[in-house]
């Protein structure tokens, strides 16, 4: 095992922003998943989806995650899907512990339609495109409820800053 904290989650969870503040508090190296496959592709992840689709994505993902479990001791904050992927698993438990990010589907619509008014508008998260986006959080946590599960820390985010994630993430996994 190299010692890797995988941060896993749905959109709006906190992974980037908990994921960052535990590296801040650990001083590790800090690695978001989905900004780096933008720069290697060059390409916003709205634009991958539509060129490869959502199976090129997830492949895009396996890869750049079996490159990044090489390395020791990073915080990574992963896609949001990467644990529906069973190698992405098993990669993830074999290189380090995985922890997930929890909140109601409520506070996910709010937290991810926040983010998309800062963002400027138009919603970065292409699995979430619907006309109702609370139904669809809630329809895509039904499917990926047993991935998220096998994590080795379960973190309620509700009501809680990304440094108390952060805190607790370090005091639970004793880092």
């Amino acid at each position: 095992m190299n010692n890797n904290v995988y941060i896993t989650g749905f959109s709006g969870s906190g992974k980037s922003t908990s994921g960052r503040e535990l590296a801040i508090l650990l001083e590790r190296e800090f690695v978001d998943m989905d900004s780096e496959i933008e720069k290697l592709h060059e390409q916003t992840i709205p634009d991958i989806f539509e060129e490869h689709g959502e199976v090129g994505f997830r492949g895009f993902e396996t890869g750049l995650l079996t490159q990044i479990s090489g390395k020791y001791g990073q915080i990574v904050s992963t896609g949001g899907g990467v644990p529906t992927i069973p190698q992405n698993v098993k990669i993830m438990k074999r290189t380090g512990k995985i922890v997930c990010l929890l909140a109601s589907v409520e506070t996910l619509s709010k937290r991810i339609s926040d983010h998309s008014n800062i963002a400027g508008g138009k919603a970065d998260r292409p699995m979430l495109y619907s006309d109702d986006q609370t139904e669809r959080i809630r329809d895509l946590l039904d499917i990926r409820r047993d991935s998220y599960n096998q994590a080795d820390l379960l973190v309620d985010t509700e009501d809680k800053s990304p440094k108390m994630v952060a805190i607790e993430i370090a005091k639970v996994l004793e880092l």
